[in-house]
């Protein structure tokens, strides 16, 4: 309805058309990041608030050691809003994390064998068996004689760092059996130790459970 200023009045109709808004994504960034390697699936997170209604949508992340271009999208309420045409892309980048002892089971006592003593390296990181050649490497120091040896395990792949495992080597088995025989000898004659002890003693074997009983 209108009216005009001498006094005539009448109606009209118009036709008006409301457009679609455009969301306001200023105060969005999407960065590059570089996180530590920890056996799981990881991204990069925008950094803003959202407006009401808009979700972001990512690219699959990465798990192992490597980089890769993220891309994250969004999607709103097309019904009043205008398709959100933008795309922002950032590098995620992942790197090795460190070995550290207590990944690492301690390496039992071994005995001297005249070659070179490589006892097998026990890992884990989190709930996964870290394996030799693919996690790491390994190479031992004064692994021959008896006394102290030393196995170095090394980084590879997803891990990087050093880490120094020690372990003693003791008498051989040999050797034990042959101090084991000239205990009892020393204490039995030949007539007096029954014949399961001389079989054992002969053929330098021993076992615990037979050493008690004698």
């Amino acid at each position: 309805t209108y009216q005009y200023e001498g006094g005539n009045s009448g109606s009209a109709t118009f036709d008006f058309v409301i457009a679609k808004a455009d969301y306001d994504l200023s105060g969005i960034s999407f960065e590059s990041d570089s996180l530590v390697y920890n056996g799981q699936m990881q991204g990069l997170l925008i950094k803003g608030q959202l407006p009401e209604g808009v979700v972001a949508s990512y690219t699959e992340g990465l798990i192992n050691v490597g980089s890769k271009e993220i891309v994250v999208t969004f999607t709103g309420d097309t019904l009043n809003h205008n398709e959100i045409k933008l795309e922002l892309k950032a590098t995620l980048t992942i790197t090795a994390k460190d070995l550290a002892q207590n990944m690492f089971e301690a390496i039992p006592d071994q005995s001297e064998t005249g070659e070179a003593v490589e006892p097998a390296i026990s890992g884990k990181f989190g709930d996964a068996k870290l394996e030799l050649g693919t996690d790491f490497t390994v190479t031992y120091e004064n692994n021959i004689a008896q006394g102290t040896a030393k196995a170095i395990v090394t980084g590879i792949g997803n891990f990087q760092g050093e880490v120094e495992l020690t372990f003693e080597i003791g008498e051989s088995d040999l050797v034990k059996a042959r101090k084991a025989r000239e205990a009892l000898e020393a204490k039995y004659t030949t007539d007096e130790v029954p014949t399961e002890f001389v079989t054992t003693i002969d053929s330098a074997k021993f076992d615990d459970e037979i050493l008690q009983k004698a």
